[in-house]
């Protein structure tokens, strides 16, 4: 069932599959994977959630996130 907040099913599964990569990239680097490789997963969640809004992912909004990613948390 669609959520009050999402228009439609194809939003919330762009948006359920954004949580996911993001969840993915997390445990990624909490197993000590390279930057990089977390990258991936949040390039992927990005365009998921391009799908909604219209916009992709550009890389200085990829260079933003990981120069403001503390790493060691």
């Amino acid at each position: 069932a669609v959520s009050p907040l999402v228009a439609n099913a194809r939003q919330e599964e762009a948006l359920l599959k954004a949580a996911s990569l993001m969840e993915s990239c997390a445990d990624a680097i909490a197993l000590g994977a390279p930057v990089d490789v977390a990258a991936v997963d949040i390039s992927e969640a990005l365009e998921a959630l391009g799908q909604i809004t219209g916009r992709t992912a550009s890389e200085e909004v990829l260079q933003h996130v990981f120069e403001n990613f503390c790493l060691g948390k």
